[in-house]
């Protein structure tokens, strides 16, 4: 399939005949007007083949797994999704199914989420493939979620459970022992398809002092906020949530977790949200975890020493850690 026919017959049903969108005939797409008392966010992400997804994943599963880290962007800023540009660089041996699978992929996520496809840009190279995606959102005016907020006392708070996606990616590459199907379905889930807490973080607005999403690991995205915030953290190791699945290894195979665990907790990819929130908001997040039927977990307090996050044990003293997160170079 050639690069006219990708996107007249694949990526312009995606716009949903949305006007501004020209239904990409054009060379740029028309930015629609904001309502009133709202502002734009803008935000992008790009997935590389061999680094964010295996070259073998299925086209859909990319496709989603592209939009969801995106739409996290828009969940920690506690935004509402609108619209989105694609620019895909292709293996010049891409074939007609992939494309097609791939923008099924696109088209189911959008959907679900509310947005379309106003633009982007297709190529082709020898190597492999690199998609990049621009996210448009809006967000009432000055009220945002930023990482800035947080301050001494706050309290810490994670959505979901951590270390599920890492602890797919270990079972894609053949790390761990077998487990049993529902258990190694659900963590390879977790990893090829995050979920972005869009509802989260739309009721955290005028709640939580600072957020942002888990996308490099606890403890390395924990460093940026308290960065942006000026302050410390204090996170306790005992109160950091998994899965029942995660749970699971450590019970069956109790000599791999203390070999794994760091890996675990700063690989990255979980996409929950990172949050901060003073001690009397405790009622109403947990309101929202039961109106949205998501674990929200206290895991540490914010310190008015600024030291870099410190994990800590049932006695309080510092947990040695080697690696916090993923770097990106």
């Amino acid at each position: 399939m050639d690069e006219f026919n990708f996107i007249n017959i694949l990526l312009t049903p995606l716009t949903r005949q949305h006007p501004e969108t020209f239904a990409l005939t054009d060379d740029a797409a028309r930015l629609p007007p904001c309502p009133k008392g709202q502002e734009w966010l803008i935000a992008s992400d790009t997935l590389i083949a061999g680094v964010h997804c295996f070259p073998d994943d299925a086209p859909q599963h990319i496709a989603a797994k592209l939009l969801a880290i995106n739409l996290s962007d828009m969940a920690a800023m506690g935004a509402t999704p609108h619209s989105y540009q694609l620019c895909l660089t292709l293996p010049r041996n891409v074939t007609a199914a992939w494309l097609e699978a791939f923008a099924n992929g696109l088209g189911d996520t959008q959907l679900r989420y509310n947005i379309y496809l106003s633009g982007g840009d297709t190529t082709a190279h020898d190597g492999t493939l690199v998609a990049s995606i621009t996210m448009l959102g809006q967000c009432e005016k000055g009220a945002c979620l930023q990482r800035s907020g947080a301050q001494p006392g706050d309290v810490i708070y994670v959505s979901g459970t951590l270390g599920d996606a890492a602890l797919g990616l270990m079972l894609r590459k053949g790390q761990l022992p077998d487990l049993p199907e529902t258990d190694r379905d659900y963590l390879l889930h977790r990893y090829l398809l995050p979920e972005p807490r869009i509802a989260l973080g739309q009721q955290l607005r005028g709640i939580a002092t600072s957020a942002m999403d888990i996308s490099d690991g606890l403890l390395a995205d924990l460093q940026h906020l308290c960065h942006a915030s000026g302050v410390g953290a204090d996170v306790q190791y005992n109160a950091l949530p998994r899965s029942a699945a995660a749970h699971a290894l450590e019970t069956r195979y109790p000599e791999i977790w203390p070999k794994i665990w760091q890996q675990v907790f700063s690989a990255g990819d979980d996409y929950e949200l990172l949050f901060t929130a003073p001690e009397d908001k405790l009622a109403e997040i947990k309101n929202f975890s039961q109106t949205l039927a998501l674990p929200i977990t206290r895991i540490g307090i914010a310190t008015k020493s600024k030291h870099a996050p410190r994990l800590l044990d049932v006695s309080g003293s510092s947990i040695s850690i080697t690696k916090q997160g993923f770097m990106h170079l």
